[in-house]
């Protein structure tokens, strides 16, 4: 939360991973570098994409189910290309690894 723009890579991301589908919201209350999110289904097609400026209370919401969220450096996704409709490839590891 309290990391800073340079401190993230262009291609580094986080990848939050539940255990079912439904819809999906998160805050920035206490990030302090603007991020993109990509909600994603199972087969991880992502169903929405959004901007996240720093430090909100707003909430960002997939307005669909899904099972995946990718956040990245605000601006990643439009340099590389990713909008709704494209598919993440999730490693099949995501599904068997125990917390």
């Amino acid at each position: 939360m309290f990391v800073r723009p340079e401190e993230i890579a262009d291609d580094q991301g986080m990848l939050f991973v539940f255990s079912d589908e439904r819809i999906r919201s998160f805050w920035m209350l206490n990030t302090i570098t603007p991020l993109d999110i990509a909600f994603a289904r199972f087969d991880g097609t992502i169903v929405t994409v959004q901007a996240m400026p720093p430090r909100t209370l707003e909430t960002f919401s997939s307005y669909e189910p899904a099972m995946f969220a990718l956040e990245m450096k605000q601006g990643s996704f439009a340099r590389l290309g990713i909008r709704e409709g494209d598919k993440l490839l999730v490693p099949a590891a995501v599904f068997t690894t125990s917390p």
